[in-house]
């Protein structure tokens, strides 16, 4: 199941202002792209992992005029979007482990300064939702899907981590704040969206998941990891953004 959430919709969630007119209508294609060098890599614990799957639900997107900031004191805007510069209204799934440029769509916008991007992954928590709404079904409700071996010597054991990537609030999206520098305009010819499981997976201890005995080991909401696996995905900018202009 796939659904395109209404464009009125976002800026609702996401307090923004529509563009003003003087600004040009853009539109542009959206891609996703992985990484191959993430089908091996060593963990933080020492355990060498081989990923055989890493698939990812990215959307619905804004894209934000204000510039994210954060301090100590609680003086922080990383939720304000401003002026909503450009949206990819839906959601879509793509290979984390393939090195090739996936179509997820198209992003419709307007030209101008772009300096924070604002996403989910396959889910919407509106404000006058009870609970978060799914989006994109691909993954039979998760929102991510990540399968491989653990090996540390003569030690090994499969596993799947699969799981959703809920806002955490009401009216939040699930990633805010993503501070980016970009101009946008009729000269825009992409934007790509860069994933690397293996920092995902960064602060997984994939011993302390060998020692719990189970083979295959499936992820489940009760195990500590669970929160690692999310938190990885979510924060400190799992994702890259880049545009390229037309030659």
């Amino acid at each position: 199941m796939i659904r395109n959430i209404p464009f009125i919709l976002l800026f609702f969630i996401s307090g923004c202002k529509i563009g003003s007119t003087g600004e040009a209508l853009v539109e542009y294609p959206l891609y996703g792209q992985g990484t191959t060098t993430a089908q091996t890599f060593a963990s933080t614990d020492g355990w060498e992992i081989t990923l055989t799957e890493a698939k990812l639900i990215l959307g619905p997107l804004l894209l934000c005029s204000h510039v994210p900031t954060f301090s100590k004191s609680g003086s922080d805007s990383l939720t304000e979007c401003g002026k909503v510069m450009g949206d990819f209204a839906t959601a879509t799934l793509f290979n984390a482990l393939s090195d090739q440029e996936q179509l997820l769509g198209t992003l419709s916008g307007i030209s101008g300064q772009i300096n924070s991007i604002f996403y989910d992954h396959g889910y919407l928590w509106l404000p006058t939702q009870g609970e978060a709404q799914l989006v994109n079904d691909a993954l039979d409700g998760n929102s991510v899907l990540i399968s491989g071996t653990a090996t540390l010597d003569a030690s090994s054991f499969d596993f799947t981590f699969s799981l959703p990537l809920k806002p955490i609030k009401k009216g939040l999206q699930t990633v805010m704040g993503v501070g980016v520098d970009y101009e946008a305009g009729t000269h825009t010819q992409k934007m790509v969206i860069r994933a690397d499981p293996a920092y995902w997976l960064r602060n997984v201890r994939f011993g302390a998941l060998y020692a719990l005995g189970e083979d295959p080991l499936i992820l489940s909401e009760e195990m500590g990891t669970w929160n690692i696996v999310y938190y990885g995905i979510t924060s400190s900018t799992p994702l890259e953004f880049s545009w390229d202009p037309k030659e």
